[in-house]
């Protein structure tokens, strides 16, 4: 599928597609086919292994990850596109993300962000989008972004400001067990199925 001029392909077994068979031997084995797999798609899109910017690889266990590891590096080069291998490389880059604690979880689920703002926007609202902001979910930009403009917005757009302040850092596959959250999190998605954004 391609979307926004990225193309995304389906998760690729270590099938034979001559004879629909899963690869015989190890890890080395059916790696090796799964990006053999990977490749074909790869070409019949008329991309190369060089445009591939992650992969996501998923090994039952631990035992097999230097191998794996050897063979991606073999088929990829030196290009080496992230290879999605859990959450290493936020523990490479030494960033907690243990949830239970509050800094793993703000680190979590939490975004940087970055707002630029030209000469007449910072004339015409009369802030100069300088400075660090609080920690927020990446569902709250808008609503930093009117923050920071001076803009309300429509009374969604103040009710989810308003759950901000309360709660900053959400995620909808995390139960904060809170009736705030749970009330934002029924709002946003009546609001979602009901109305459509205008220009």
């Amino acid at each position: 599928m391609i979307a926004g001029g990225m193309l995304y392909i389906s998760g690729q077994l270590s099938l034979d597609p001559v004879t629909r068979k899963v690869a015989e031997g190890g890890i080395r084995e059916h790696m090796r086919q799964a990006l053999a797999n990977l490749d074909a798609v790869l070409r019949a899109a008329g991309v190369t292994r060089r445009d591939v910017v992650q992969c996501r690889v998923y090994i039952a266990g631990i035992g097999g990850w230097d191998d794996a590891n050897d063979e991606y590096r073999n088929f990829f080069g030196d290009h080496k596109p992230w290879m999605g291998n859990g959450d290493s490389v936020y523990h490479e880059l030494g960033i907690n993300i243990d949830c239970s604690t509050d800094e793993g979880f703000r680190n979590y689920y939490s975004t940087r962000y970055l707002i630029l703002a030209n000469d007449a926007a910072k004339r015409v609202t009369g802030s100069d989008f300088r400075g660090e902001g609080e920690t927020i979910s990446a569902s709250f930009l808008m609503n930093k972004v009117f923050e920071l403009c001076g803009w309300r917005g429509s009374a969604y757009m103040q009710f989810t400001t308003a759950q901000m302040q309360k709660t900053p850092v959400v995620h909808r596959s995390f139960d904060l067990r809170s009736d705030d959250y749970r009330l934002y999190d029924d709002v946003t998605y009546y609001y979602r199925k009901n109305f459509v954004y205008e220009p």
